[in-house]
C-alpha cells in the first residue's frame, strides 16, 4: 500500500508539472485596451492614449508605415506613449496590446497622419457679395454655385457663374416667413442624379409670427423657376432654434436637422427635444420621395412623421456632414450659455438637450447655467444605453459660444495637407476652424479665420478643390493656395 501510494502521489505531481503554465486566471493573456485615440499630434510626434487594463504590466506599441509591417516601439507601464521624430503630412498606424509578462492580448489599432512642418499657406478672394445672408451652398456638375438667401420673400434658388459672376434667380411660387430671427428660405441640397432631373430639396418656414412651420420640399429647376413642388416632411418652426440644414447621406436618403424651436431662454420648449411625438429637437431620415424608411430606428415604435427620427434631444444643430471612407455622419450643434457641440449622429440615440450640453449635466429647471454635476445626465428617455455625449465642445473665449454653423470633410486636391480632415464653420466668433480627427475624436485644431469675415454660415468645397465660405452679411468669398 505504501509503494502504490507512492506511485499515485509521483503521477500526481507529474501531472501538475506538465500543467503547469495553464491555469486560467492565472497565466492568461489580459484584456485588450480599449479606447485607444491619439491625445495630440504634431508634425513630428504623436500622442496616444488608451484605457488601462488593470491586470497588465506593461503595454507593448508598434508602429508601421507605407507598405512596411510592424515594429516594436517601447513598452510602457502606463496607458500612454509619445512617438517622436515622425516626418510631417505622413500617416502612421499604430498597434497597442496588453501583457502581463505571461501573455499578450490582441492589439488594437489607430491611423494618424501627423501636421504639416509649415501652416498650408492660402490666400483669400472675394468671389461675389450679394444682399442678404447667404445661409446655403451647393455646387453643380456645371460648375454653378447654387444658394438660398434666408431674406427671400418666396422660396428661390439663386444660381451663380463663377466665370461670369452673373447670377440667375428660380423662383418658386410658396410664400417664405422671414419676418423675425431665423425664419426663411434655409437648407438646400441637390438630388443625386441632379445633372439628368435638375431636382432640388429646400427647407423653408412657413405660417404667421408665433405660428411658425419648417417645411422639407423638392422642386425642378425649369427655366427660370422651381415648379413641381412636392412636401416631403413638416416640423414644427420658430424664430430661433430653427436649424433645417438638408444633406443627402451615401445610402441616398435625405437627412434633415431641426432644433428644438425653442425662444430665447430657452424655455420651457426646450424640453421637447427628448419628446419623440414632436418633430423639433431632432435629426431626421426620409426618402427622396418623403416616404419614411422602414430602417428608420423608430419605425416600429412611433407613428405618423415621428418614424422619421434618426436622433434626439438636439437644441440647434446646424451642420451636417458625412464623413469620407466610413459614411459617418457628423453634425454641428448650438449649446446654450455655452458648450457648442461637434456630434457624431448614430441612429436612436439621445444626444442629452435639455438634460445634457456638451458632455455633461444641464440646469434644466433654470436654462441659464451649466451644473456642477458631471456624469450622468439623466431622464425619462435619456439612459446610459442610449445617450450619445458630444465628441468635443467649444467656446469662443470672449463670446462665451462660437455659435458653429456647416462644416464638411476636405477630399479636394488644392490643399493636400488638408485631405480628409473636417472644417467647420461659425457665427458669434467668425471663425473657420480646421480639425484633424482620430477616429471619433479631435486629435489637433486650429483656428484658420478669426473673426475678419463677418458671421460665416456656410462652407463647401468647390470642384477646384477650393474652400468656399458664404456670410450673414451676403458675401461669398474662397481660401486659394497661395
Amino acid at each position: 500500500m505504501k509503494r502504490l501510494g507512492l506511485g499515485v502521489l509521483a503521477a500526481l505531481i507529474l501531472a501538475a508539472c506538465q500543467n503547469q503554465g495553464v491555469s486560467p486566471g492565472v497565466d492568461a493573456p489580459p484584456a485588450a485596451p480599449t479606447n485607444l485615440r491619439v491625445s495630440q499630434v504634431t508634425s513630428s510626434s504623436v500622442t496616444l492614449s488608451w484605457d488601462a487594463v488593470s491586470t497588465a504590466s506593461n503595454y507593448v506599441v508598434e508602429r508601421k508605415s507605407g507598405g512596411s509591417g510592424y515594429a516594436p516601439l517601447a513598452n510602457p507601464t502606463q496607458p500612454t506613449y509619445t512617438d517622436t521624430s515622425l516626418s510631417a503630412d505622413t500617416s502612421y498606424t499604430y498597434r497597442v496590446s496588453a501583457s502581463n509578462g505571461k501573455g499578450q492580448s490582441a492589439g488594437v489599432e489607430q491611423t494618424v497622419r501627423t501636421t504639416s512642418a509649415t501652416p498650408v499657406q492660402f490666400k483669400i478672394e472675394t468671389v461675389k457679395t450679394v444682399q442678404d445672408t447667404v445661409w446655403a451652398m451647393r455646387f453643380a456638375p456645371d460648375g454653378r454655385l447654387l444658394f438660398t438667401q434666408r431674406d427671400d420673400p418666396v422660396v428661390k434658388v439663386h444660381a451663380l457663374n463663377l466665370n461670369s459672376g452673373s447670377v440667375t434667380d428660380y423662383n418658386g411660387a410658396s410664400a417664405v416667413l422671414n419676418a423675425t430671427g431665423e425664419n426663411g428660405v434655409l437648407g438646400l441640397d441637390l438630388d443625386p442624379n441632379f445633372a439628368t432631373n435638375n431636382k432640388v430639396y429646400l427647407c423653408y418656414t412657413y405660417g404667421s409670427v408665433g405660428n411658425e412651420h419648417n417645411r422639407v420640399s423638392s422642386f425642378t429647376l425649369s427655366g427660370s423657376s422651381l415648379s413641381g413642388e412636392k412636401a416631403l416632411l413638416e416640423m414644427r418652426g420658430g424664430a430661433h432654434h430653427n436649424g433645417c440644414r438638408v444633406a443627402f447621406g451615401p445610402d441616398g436618403k435625405l437627412y434633415v436637422s431641426m432644433g428644438d424651436s425653442a425662444p430665447a431662454g430657452d424655455s420651457p420648449s426646450g424640453t421637447d427635444a427628448q419628446d419623440l411625438s414632436i418633430l423639433a429637437g431632432k435629426i431626421f431620415r426620409i426618402n427622396p420621395d418623403g416616404s419614411i424608411p422602414s430602417d428608420n430606428p423608430f419605425y416600429s415604435t412611433q407613428s405618423g412623421a415621428s418614424r422619421a427620427i434618426w436622433s434626439f434631444g438636439h437644441r440647434n444643430p446646424q451642420g451636417l456632414a458625412f464623413q469620407p471612407g466610413t459614411g459617418a455622419l457628423w453634425s454641428t450643434e448650438h449649446g446654450p450659455i455655452t458648450r457648442d457641440e461637434l456630434n457624431i449622429i448614430k441612429p436612436g440615440k439621445n444626444y442629452g438637450w435639455p438634460l445634457c450640453s456638451g458632455v455633461q449635466a444641464y440646469g434644466v429647471s433654470l436654462y441659464s447655467a451649466p451644473d456642477t454635476v458631471t456624469y450622468p445626465c439623466t431622464g425619462p428617455n435619456l439612459t446610459a444605453a442610449n445617450y450619445q455625449p458630444a465628441v468635443a465642445e467649444f467656446a469662443g473665449g470672449d463670446a462665451p459660444t462660437i455659435a458653429p454653423s456647416n462644416l464638411i470633410f476636405y477630399t479636394g486636391n488644392a490643399f493636400p495637407a488638408w485631405k480628409n480632415d473636417l472644417f467647420f464653420v461659425t457665427l458669434k466668433t467668425g471663425r473657420l476652424y480646421h480639425l484633424r480627427l482620430s477616429g471619433e475624436k479631435v486629435a489637433s485644431q486650429e483656428i484658420l479665420i478669426n473673426n475678419t469675415k463677418g458671421r460665416l454660415r456656410d462652407v463647401v468645397q468647390g470642384p477646384d478643390g477650393q474652400i468656399y465660405i458664404s456670410t450673414d452679411e451676403g458675401l461669398i468669398f474662397r481660401l486659394s493656395p497661395q
